[in-house]
């Protein structure tokens, strides 16, 4: 009799062993199965599953995610249209530094030739004026 009784117990442990595994594999294997598991969890002893944590987790990162992409689009507009401005910007300066001329001294000149005659013309007489009351000496 205590034969018979110890091959059934043998039985039922391997049994349980077999189920226990085979749970084990499901709640890993299958998201359903590991959120069914959880949810019995969460409700059975009140605080959360590492399933439910991490979810919570996913969702607040994605919105996150969502979120900063949302940033870098509107970064990359802003960005796109200062370029814009800046190439504009570039061609006005490319073109007044080509068209802009003046009359000096009767005749049409660029106006960065007449700055600079200007300025060469003013420095001499400087020079000149400073050295006559020098020479009284």
């Amino acid at each position: 009799m205590f034969k018979i009784a110890a091959g059934v117990w043998v039985i039922i442990l391997a049994v349980g062993l077999l189920l226990s595994l085979g749970f084990n594999a499901a709640v890993v294997g299958f998201a359903s199965v590991s959120k069914a598991v959880a949810g019995i969890y969460d409700a059975v002893t009140g605080t959360e599953s590492a399933v439910t944590k991490l979810r919570g987790q996913r969702d607040r990162l994605t919105r996150e995610i969502s979120v900063k992409e949302g940033r870098i689009a509107q970064l990359t507009d802003d960005i796109a249209i200062r370029d814009a401005r800046i190439a504009s910007f570039s061609d006005e300066i490319a073109d007044l530094r080509r068209t802009v001329s003046v009359t000096y001294r009767g005749e049409r000149r660029p106006l960065r030739e007449a700055i600079t005659d200007t300025n060469q013309r003013i420095a001499r007489r400087t020079a000149v004026k400073w050295h006559r009351p020098l020479d009284a000496f």
